[in-house]
């Protein structure tokens, strides 16, 4: 294996669990920065969580791919690695070097970004939770359906057990606390509703 695809298979995946370990949340998901809040897109691998990423990029900053860890006490989200994953046919404006990786599934190409791109504070303002379905929508969805998606996409130790449960749960009741969270569905060929997302967000008016 490539030094470079070592690297950030230990500093994404082994660190997130390191991080759990520590009493943090960590999802799977990328997250983004707009005037100083932070937006995340959580999801399954191979939802579309970096081709969404990529899309708003030049409007924001990057904080996070792929695996995001939230700070409870700043209710912020904490930079990650400033690198994004995508197919060959995607193409990425602010990369300054980029190489193939060496046990994805997909062969997409890992790109490193410029590090003034990076974001350097936030707050969490909102999150999206990507799906693929039968038809393409948006809904905001209850703190019930949040703790399920929250459940479905945390990086825990397994089997997951009564005192995981709790930690999760008490961790979402403080991050999540008076923010709103999008359900979002797309059809399998199909690409998200980019422009209604970047309303919500607050990127178009």
């Amino acid at each position: 294996m490539k030094v470079e695809n070592l690297t950030i298979f230990l500093l994404s995946n082994v660190f997130s669990y390191l991080l759990y370990q520590r009493n943090l949340l960590v999802l799977h998901a990328s997250a983004i920065s707009f005037n100083s809040n932070s937006f995340f897109f959580c999801g399954r691998s191979g939802v579309g969580k970096s081709t969404l990423l990529n899309k708003i990029l030049s409007y924001g900053d990057f904080i996070s791919e792929d695996v995001t860890c939230f700070d409870r006490k700043k209710e912020s989200i904490l930079n990650s690695i400033p690198f994004i994953k995508l197919h060959s046919k995607h193409k990425i404006k602010n990369s300054i070097n980029s190489f193939k990786t060496a046990t994805d599934s997909r062969q997409r190409i890992i790109h490193i970004l410029e590090h003034h791109k990076i974001s350097k504070k936030n707050k969490i303002k909102c999150g999206f939770f990507l799906k693929i379905g039968e038809k393409d929508s948006i809904a905001k969805i209850s703190s019930i359906s949040l703790l399920k998606n929250i459940l479905a996409n945390a990086f825990v130790s397994y089997p997951l057990n009564i005192e995981d449960q709790k930690f999760l749960m008490d961790a979402a009741s403080i991050l999540f606390k008076d923010k709103e969270f999008y359900e979002v569905i797309r059809r399998k060929e199909a690409d998200f509703d980019i422009q209604k997302i970047m309303h919500l967000i607050g990127i178009m008016s």
